[in-house]
């Protein structure tokens, strides 16, 4: 079971969060796109999604439909 997944287009800041997560000893993985988070969570339970939001996106809304579309049960930070 993986704790948390996190979306985060810029590797960097999401490596910043999975190296804090994991030394909170949380199972944590990383992912650029909501394809390959929907992907993820298909293939894995988890509880937590932490979503990354930019100031210039539009589809922030979108992005949190479409996760609790496929996951009820997971819970988002955006």
């Amino acid at each position: 079971m993986l704790d948390v997944l996190v979306v985060d287009r810029d590797l960097r800041s999401a490596r910043a969060v999975i190296s804090r997560l994991n030394g909170w000893a949380y199972t944590a993985e990383v992912v650029e796109t909501l394809h390959q988070a929907i992907e993820t969570l298909s293939l894995k339970d988890c509880r937590i999604v932490i979503l990354a939001v930019y100031a210039n996106e539009r589809d922030a809304a979108h992005a949190i439909t479409t996760i609790y579309q496929a996951h009820s049960k997971v819970r988002i930070v955006a």
